[in-house]
Formats: structure tokens, C-alpha cells, sequence
């Protein structure tokens, strides 16, 4: 999938725009979860510019509204491999829960229809400096699941991290922005 020299490179460049370091979403495509962390997250090489330390987080309310950019970076459909999706996502956050609801609303730049935007359900947890959660996107009458794994980088008011979903097994970067 990732191995050949051309997507290594797609693959580093996409994440480098995704604001996460190649080496840190390469771990989360990969499946490994966060503990203790890594001697270069230690030393501050794989963090996250602007991510929140622990403690930092407890003042912030994700609640709102947001937009929030999926780019593929891997799947086993090629065709799927660089796409970039847009969804406008609406949040609620009480306590450490958040939930939500989402809209796609372009994909690869071009708007997409009213009648063919996917809807998402949108459940997760703050877990110290993260946001961990699960979705439901409802496609026609498919019901696909994926997971989501996001840090709030404080600097930019971002959501930085990654994707995975069931359809075609496919993962990569994620970023929103608070619009409102």
C-alpha cells in the first residue's frame, strides 16, 4: 500500500499538510494507540505544532460548528487514494463527551447534491489531550463505520489527527476548523 516510493512521498507531503508529522500518522494508519510516548514525541520532533499539554484542554468547548477536511491517504480501492472530502459538522460537547452530526459537502473540491450528500453520527471522548471517537455515515441506505483520532492544536483553533473507515479499508488525514 504505502511501500512504493511514490506514495511514500504522497504520503508524507499529505500529512505534512494535515499539520501531523509522517511518523506520527504513520503509527495511527498503522493501528498503534497512544501511551507512553515515543522518544521523538518526547523530545518534541513527532508533536504536533500548537497541540495542547495535558491540563490545557479542560478549559476548551469543541461545541459548535466546524469544517472538517478527510484526505485519503490509503485504501484498497486505488481510486479512492487521494481523495479529499469536506463535511460540515455541527458538535455538542458535555463534559468529556462530544457527539455530533456531519454533512458531506464536497468532495475533491466539487460540490456535492443535495440529494447525494452522506450524513454522519458523530459520538467520542476527550481522553486527556485527544479526541477519540466513532462515526456512522449513512450513504444511500449503507451504513459504513469509522473511527476518528484528534488532537485541538490551541495555536490554529484546529482539530488535527486521522481517519479510518470500513469502506474499502480505507484511512487517513483529518483537519477541522471551528467556523461558528
Amino acid at each position: 500500500m504505502l511501500g512504493t516510493h511514490w506514495r511514500s512521498r504522497r504520503f508524507a507531503a499529505a500529512a505534512a499538510r494535515a499539520g501531523v508529522t509522517a511518523l506520527a500518522l504513520s503509527l495511527a494508519l498503522a493501528g498503534v494507540t497512544p501511551g507512553t510516548p515515543l522518544a521523538a514525541e518526547r523530545s518534541g520532533a513527532g508533536s504536533i505544532p500548537g497541540a495542547q499539554l495535558p491540563g490545557q484542554f479542560d478549559d476548551v468547548d469543541l461545541t459548535g460548528r466546524w469544517l472538517l477536511r478527510h484526505e485519503v491517504l490509503s485504501s484498497e480501492r486505488d481510486e479512492y487514494e487521494g481523495l479529499e472530502l469536506l463535511f460540515r459538522v455541527d458538535l455538542v460537547q458535555r463534559g468529556r463527551r462530544i457527539s455530533g452530526t456531519a454533512e458531506k459537502w464536497r468532495e475533491n473540491g466539487r460540490a456535492v447534491a443535495p440529494a447525494a450528500r452522506s450524513r454522519l453520527e458523530i459520538d467520542g471522548t476527550v481522553v486527556g489531550e485527544e479526541i477519540v471517537g466513532r462515526y456512522v455515515e449513512v450513504v444511500g441506505g449503507r451504513r459504513a463505520r469509522g473511527s476518528f483520532r484528534w488532537r485541538y492544536s490551541l495555536a490554529e483553533g484546529l482539530l488535527l489527527g486521522t481517519f479510518r473507515s470500513n469502506v474499502a479499508n480505507t484511512a487517513g488525514a483529518s483537519r477541522a476548523v471551528a467556523i461558528g
